[in-house]
C-alpha cells in the first residue's frame, strides 16, 4: 500500500516538477517591419521588454511556488501514508492479539468442559456400579427373606399338621371314652333292670 502511495506521489511530483514547461511560455514583443516596426520599437519596445521581463519573472515564481506547493503536498501525503500504515499495523496487531486471546480463551473452556465432562462420566460410573450393588444386595436381601418366610411357613404349617392330628387323635380318644362309658352304663342298666324282673318269680 505504501509503495503503491510512493508511486503515485512520485509521478504527481514528476508532472508538477514539469510545470515550467506545461505553463506557456511568455510571447516576445514583435514588431512590424519598416518604419512602422521603428515606430513601435520607439514607442513600445521598452514597455514590452519590461512586461515580458516582469511576466516572464511572475512565471518562474508560479513555477517556483507551485513546485514548493507540490513538494509539500507530497510531504503531507507521505505522513498520511505513514500514520495510515502505523495505524493498520497497529490495528492488525490488536486483530492478531484478540484472536489469540480468543484461541486461548477456548481452548481453556473447551479444557474446562473437557473435565466437567470427565467427572460427570466418573460419577454417573460409580452411580451406575453403585446401583448395580444395590440391586444385587437388595435382590440377595430378598432372597434371603423369602427363603427365610418360606422356611417359617413350613415349619408353621407343621405346626399346625401337629396340633391338628393331636386334636383329631384327643377327639378320637374322647369318642372312644364316650363309647365305653355308654356301653357301661348300658351294662349297669342292664344289671339293675334284671334282679327287678327276677325278683316276683
Amino acid at each position: 500500500m505504501r509503495k503503491a502511495t510512493q508511486k503515485k506521489t512520485a509521478i504527481e511530483i514528476v508532472s508538477l516538477d514539469d510545470s515550467h514547461d506545461t505553463v506557456p511560455p511568455v510571447p516576445e514583443p514583435v514588431f512590424s517591419t519598416g518604419e512602422l516596426g521603428q515606430l513601435q520599437e520607439i514607442l513600445f519596445g521598452q514597455q514590452q521588454r519590461s512586461t515580458h521581463e516582469n511576466m516572464s519573472l511572475l512565471r518562474e515564481q508560479f513555477s517556483d511556488q507551485l513546485l514548493c506547493i507540490s513538494k509539500d503536498l507530497n510531504s503531507r501525503i507521505d505522513k498520511l501514508t505513514d500514520s495510515i500504515e502505523k495505524y493498520r499495523q497497529h490495528f492488525n496487531q490488536q486483530v492478531d492479539d484478540l484472536s489469540k486471546n480468543h484461541q486461548l480463551e477456548l481452548c481453556s473452556v473447551n479444557k474446562a468442559v473437557g473435565l466437567v465432562s470427565t467427572e460427570l462420566q466418573v460419577d454417573i460410573l460409580a452411580l451406575s456400579k453403585s446401583a448395580e450393588e444395590e440391586s444385587r444386595r437388595l435382590d440377595t436381601k430378598l432372597a434371603q427373606s423369602e427363603s427365610t418366610l418360606i422356611c417359617e411357613i413350613k415349619e408353621t404349617q407343621r405346626a399346625l399338621q401337629a396340633e391338628i392330628k393331636g386334636s383329631i387323635d384327643s377327639l378320637d380318644g374322647s369318642k372312644l371314652d364316650t363309647q365305653n362309658l355308654a356301653q357301661l352304663l348300658s351294662d349297669v342298666s342292664t344289671q339293675l333292670v334284671r334282679p327287678s324282673t327276677s325278683t316276683p318269680k
